[in-house]
């Protein structure tokens, strides 16, 4: 019935397709409401969407940013019936017969508390009542609608991306079954391989590391200009800002060197190594990997690095946590100029 009603939705959307955005926010709210959630197939209706942007029929953004604003208003319109009605919703249908959904909701709220609103809607059980339960026991709004719009930012990706992979598998993969096979195994072997490196480095520095920074401290004691830096950086009882700076100096001069030595040797970049490299990935593209990897570059870019990076600035000197924030300032300025550097 529901894969019935889902394509209906969609043979009409097809014939209406400025309907689109209000179809996608009404789809995400709806499956967001307490007790509507119960009957709508929200999530068909997102793997559906998902996949009509991996088939190129829809645009990503648009579809994103309105199935968060739905899931945002649903969500604060089950919290407000929560507020408004508190234990009377026991008496509603289908509560009345199933009081085991509000007493579950119960238990992961008071087990998680305010983050309880956030990992709900990414769990089953009580995705379509925690709202409405956070509500029935007086949490307030400020904090209720930071957990909902966080949740909602990431839960639309998630409903949508399985879609879109599924989409765009349907028209690439007999172009690109031999790619994304030799893809998935550099990738998978990349994660072993660095998951295997870390839990061992792990293991060997947890042991090991309180003695050698030891030892490392009392040979650098009597050395001149290796002695205050160690100390600044090992002894807490000292500031660590001469140590920092020394390192960051040290680190960028080394960047500047490197360059300078390149230039003056005249080397070509990229150079051989670099262009071998760069074709035999070049023939593991696929449309779909290409998006990915732009939207993960784009992530560094300056547009979206300086206003993240002044936000945590100002969160911190707000929290009064002075010197975290002028080291978080300085880490990335010294980020940027290193960047200016290469």
């Amino acid at each position: 019935m529901q894969s019935e009603f889902v394509s209906s939705l969609f043979e009409w959307v097809a014939a209406h397709p400025g309907w689109m955005s209000t179809v996608i926010f009404l789809t995400a709210m709806a499956e967001s409401l307490t007790i509507v959630g119960i009957i709508i197939p929200g999530a068909l209706v997102m793997f559906g969407l998902g996949a009509l942007i991996g088939l190129g029929h829809l645009e990503f953004w648009s579809a994103y940013w309105w199935s968060t604003w739905g899931a945002i208003v649903g969500d604060a319109i089950s919290f407000w019936i929560g507020r408004v009605f508190h234990q009377s919703i026991r008496q509603v249908w289908p509560f009345a017969k199933h009081p085991e959904m509000i007493a579950r909701s119960e238990a992961f709220f008071r087990k998680h508390g305010g983050k309880g609103v956030l990992f709900g809607r990414f769990f089953g059980p009580v995705r379509g009542t925690i709202p409405t339960v956070a509500g029935m026991m007086d949490m307030t709004w400020r904090n209720f609608m930071i957990a909902n719009v966080i949740s909602a930012v990431l839960w639309a990706p998630a409903y949508l991306i399985p879609g879109m992979a599924f989409g765009a598998s349907l028209d690439i993969a007999s172009r690109v079954a031999g790619r994304l096979a030799a893809l998935i195994l550099i990738v998978a072997v990349l994660l072993w391989v660095t998951t295997w490196l870390v839990t061992h480095a792990a293991r060997l520095f947890q042991a090991h590391a309180t003695d050698w920074l030891q030892r490392f401290h009392a040979w650098s004691r009597g050395r001149r200009f290796i002695g205050p830096i160690s100390a600044s950086l090992l002894d807490p009882t000292q500031g660590e800002l001469r140590g920092l700076a020394t390192l960051a100096v040290l680190l960028l001069g080394g960047v500047v060197l490197v360059s300078l030595s390149l230039s003056a040797a005249g080397r070509q970049l990229p150079s051989g190594l670099d262009q071998s490299l760069s074709h035999f990935f070049q023939e593991l593209r696929t449309p779909w990997a290409d998006a990915l990897m732009v939207f993960t570059a784009e992530l560094g870019d300056y547009q979206v690095m300086l206003p993240v990076s002044l936000v945590v600035f100002g969160w911190l000197v707000w929290r009064r946590n002075h010197s975290a924030a002028w080291h978080w300032l300085a880490a990335f300025l010294f980020g940027l100029a290193t960047i200016l550097f290469l």
